[in-house]
């Protein structure tokens, strides 16, 4: 995959996170938004939010 592509994928992917983030309400974390954090940081804040809610 050409680096290109890789950036979009990636972009794709820290966008899909922060939307499941955002429809469970959750916009920023200690005071961050997430539209400010990286994708790991990103995942991390999802999986926490998931496990919480049992979801």
């Amino acid at each position: 995959m050409r680096t290109k592509e890789k950036v979009t994928v990636q972009e794709l992917k820290r966008q899909s996170v922060i939307e499941r983030l955002q429809d469970m309400g959750i916009s920023q974390s200690e005071d961050v938004s997430i539209h400010e954090m990286r994708y790991i940081e990103l995942r991390r804040l999802l999986t926490v939010a998931v496990l919480k809610r049992g979801i």
